[in-house]
């Protein structure tokens, strides 16, 4: 929503700018000259937004029929801290209301017409941006008394040659639109009207150019505060180096509807396609102007080779190992219901072929920001590279930094890539509940099975009990992406099998078994095996661990004893 609410706050400042203008224009209407008043608009503008405005240009007025204003060579200014760039530039600007009308409480409003408009945003290293004060200016003209818009006709808007920049200090990224022309017809209050707009731009991360076309009608209830765009057309030839012949056609259709009162959006029935691929669903969203939106969306994507979307927008070096997949395809059908505010997640009807890969299922989660999350679903997925696949969720999910891509790049030399996984949980970390009615992995050398029942392991009526096997062959892969590499030399399997069951605070596995085979030059009788037998308790009240009756025998060792773990 900030995205959204950055163009009409800059509207209501546009808006406000003019208002003082016309203000002065009545105070002016009996002198000679309203060029020897510039610096009363000027001082009247820094008060109410606390910038700089410059009128380095003539300023004319008319009277009758039409009370109006013209103003060329305006100039607004950012903050100091952001340079001497001014943060707005307008070329001419004008803006005219029938007299006779205003006599009725009605506002009969000329084409409001831009010309030469610059505006440039800024967001330093810290985060702060200099268009932040107008949050402050939105705030104080949503304060006001409205007008009665009912009475409200607008002649239409026509912006020609505009330019926005946008400079990302922070994230060290800067976008650009220019030959921006807005044009719409006759705006009556409650009636739709056309709007046409075209651009170019372009960004370096991704270097990307764009030539863009929007089409739409537009309905304004001003008194409810919402815009609805239908139909919404934008059409786009985007061009860059990645591009295969250097420029591909891109568009959206979509029916958009915004109520800027409940901050709450929806786009429905779109369609994007781009590059042979496509994505179409419906979306709504609410809390927009909170970091911590809720999000609903039924969405279905699917196309040929997902590489050229990751080479295009040069996320590498995943992009180049992605080039080499002999498939590369992608289709995705879910559902998702997200409130990132109450840390609550439905992720479901997920059907996926990826890559190659398989997936199917759902999630739900529960106060995921908390130390109690709840966590319900079922998945059954397989296919035949799951680093991979790992970097591209992580991608997808926050970023390369995201912790699922950082543990797909670590794991990409693995020679054992291959996974199948079919699993049902419902953990609830509140209560203690946790249950795993079954549980079959194969992935990165390691065979697992299993299954757990627990209730109330939260209180001393605990009670808890499974079953666990695990078989990892072709590990040393594995040992060295987790930071191991000294035990990946010479630890060459592992086994581990046990029954788990306890109640209160005390869980046993009994007994345990767990054998490792060890080889190498430093390894007596090379490869050797060594056992570890025991009847093991866990104490999740005062957190101990006791090893009671093991074994210890392999590697020229045998040991048998009661061994104590304490502050585990």
């Amino acid at each position: 929503m900030n995205l959204l609410k950055k163009p009409i706050k800059l509207l209501f400042w546009l808006a406000g700018l003019s208002v003082i203008v016309i203000a002065a224009v009545v105070i002016l209407v009996s002198t000679v000259d309203p060029n020897e008043h510039k610096d009363w608009i000027e001082a009247r503008f820094y008060k109410e937004t606390g910038r700089d405005i410059s009128l380095n240009g003539p300023v004319a007025f008319t009277f009758y029929p039409w009370l109006g204003v013209e103003v060329g060579n305006v100039s607004i200014a950012s903050a100091e801290v952001f340079g001497a760039e001014p943060f707005a530039y307008l070329d001419f600007v004008k803006l005219r209301v029938k007299l006779l009308p205003l006599l009725r409480e009605e506002y009969e409003v000329d084409t409001v017409a831009v010309r030469g408009a610059v505006i440039n945003l800024v967001r330093d290293e810290q985060g702060l941006a200099n268009w932040d004060v107008l949050d402050d200016v939105a705030d104080a003209a949503g304060d006001k008394p409205a007008l009665p818009l009912a009475a409200v006709a607008l002649g239409g808007v026509a912006i020609e040659d505009a330019r926005i920049t946008l400079h990302d200090r922070r994230e060290e990224v800067r976008y650009e639109v220019f030959d921006l022309d807005v044009t719409t017809a006759e705006l009556k209050y409650g009636e739709p009207v056309d709007i046409n707009l075209s651009f170019r731009g372009n960004s370096d991360k991704p270097a990307l150019g764009a030539t863009v076309s929007l089409t739409g009608t537009i309905t304004y209830a001003t008194d409810e505060q919402r815009i609805a765009i239908a139909p919404l057309d934008i059409n786009a030839v985007i061009s860059g180096g990645n591009i295969p012949g250097g420029e591909t056609a891109a568009k959206l259709s979509a029916a958009l509807d915004v109520n800027l009162d409940d901050a709450t959006a929806t786009l429905s029935d779109f369609t994007l396609s781009a590059l042979d691929a496509s994505v179409r669903g419906n979306l709504s969203a609410q809390r927009l102007d909170s970091p911590a939106p809720a999000i609903v969306t039924a969405l279905d994507a699917q196309g040929p080779d997902l590489g050229l979307l990751f080479k295009v927008a040069e996320i590498e070096p995943l992009a180049s190992q992605l080039a080499r997949l002999a498939d590369r395809s992608f289709q995705v059908s879910a559902t998702v219901d997200a409130d990132l505010e109450r840390g609550d997640i439905d992720l479901s009807e997920l059907t996926a072929n990826l890559l190659g890969a398989d997936i199917n299922g759902g999630v739900k989660a529960r106060n995921i920001h908390s130390e109690t999350p709840v966590y319900q679903g079922e998945l059954n997925a397989g296919g035949p590279d799951l680093p991979t696949l790992m970097q591209v969720l992580g991608q997808l999910q926050g970023g390369q930094d995201a912790a699922l891509a950082r543990y797909g790049r670590k794991l990409a030399g693995i020679p054992a890539r291959a996974f199948r996984i079919t699993t049902a949980f419902d953990a609830d970390l509140n209560s203690g509940d946790i249950s795993v009615p079954a549980l079959s992995l194969e992935a990165l050398g390691i065979n697992a099975s299993g299954a757990l029942d627990a209730r109330n392991m939260n209180s001393r009526k605990g009670e808890v009990e499974g079953n666990l096997n695990i078989k990892g062959s072709r590990i040393a892969g594995l040992l060295t992406a987790l930071d191991q590499a000294g035990l990946a030399q010479v630890l060459q399997s592992v086994e581990l099998d046990t029954r788990v069951e306890g109640k209160g605070s005390g869980v046993s596995l009994e007994t345990m078994s767990l054998a490792a085979v060890f080889a190498g030059p430093d390894i007596p009788g090379s490869p050797a095996t060594m056992t570890l037998t025991a009847n093991t308790r866990l104490n999740l009240g005062n957190e101990t661990l006791v090893l009671d009756e093991f074994t210890l025998d392999g590697l020229g060792l045998r040991t048998t004893g009661h061994v104590e773990f304490a502050d585990i």
